[in-house]
């Protein structure tokens, strides 16, 4: 999970930002408004502060399921799998982020922190590689399976964060490295939250359904 946020810390430090939770809280309770409003206008306001929320955090989403389909299985599966199963230079990779920001959890393997990662091989990354495709086709269910992947990462945030801070191992970087994670499970279990209480469906669905149309 750790070297995902390399890549989010250049590109995505908005997700820091309690603003950018609180824009998605209150798009969900637009949504939830904009078939009690009777007026067009309004309603039309509505929908494109919706549809431009949606297509923010979708695109926040995609990126972060398609790391972590690429790198969990590379990476993180490291800490509880033989490292001969590994090519060299992916070994130097994790040795490389162990000794820049000192994670202690990685380099011990106490054993809970085993468990999350066996969780996260088992569990989330499967859901992630369903919630790509289900961007994709957009399938009604994206919901669904996004929201059960942001309530699993953000459970297994909160027992790392809390023994990191409880145990005082942990450095500034350290947890300026981990604590995204919790905001990237709580935007995905929003993002879940958000749509079950409409019809929308993934942006990048939605037009990769246009495309195929055009093309029948």
């Amino acid at each position: 999970m750790p070297p995902l946020f390399i890549y989010f810390k250049n590109h995505f430090n908005c997700l820091k930002s309690s603003r950018f939770l609180f824009l998605i809280v209150q798009a969900a309770s637009i949504n939830k408004s904009s078939s009690i409003h009777s007026s067009p206008n309004l309603t039309n306001k509505q929908n494109q502060k919706m549809g431009f929320v949606l297509k923010l955090v979708d695109a926040i989403l995609f990126l972060f399921f398609l790391l972590i389909a690429i790198v969990a299985p590379l990476i993180d599966a490291q800490t509880c799998l033989p490292l001969s199963y590994f090519p060299d230079f992916l070994v130097n990779v994790k040795t490389w982020y162990t000794n820049e920001y000192g994670d202690y959890l990685v380099v011990d393997k106490p054993h809970f922190f085993v468990g999350l990662v066996w969780l996260e091989l088992l569990f989330q990354w499967p859901l992630s590689l369903i919630n790509i495709y289900a961007m994709f086709s957009s399938k009604p269910w994206f919901n669904t399976t996004c929201l059960i992947y942001g309530v699993s990462l953000s459970t297994s945030m909160v027992a790392v964060l809390s023994e990191m801070m409880g145990s005082k191992k942990a450095s500034d970087k350290l947890l300026k490295m981990y604590f995204p994670f919790m905001c990237l499970g709580i935007l995905a279990t929003l993002r879940g939250l958000l749509t079950s209480s409409s019809k929308s469906s993934s942006a990048f669905g939605k037009r990769h359904a246009m495309a195929r149309k055009k093309r029948a």
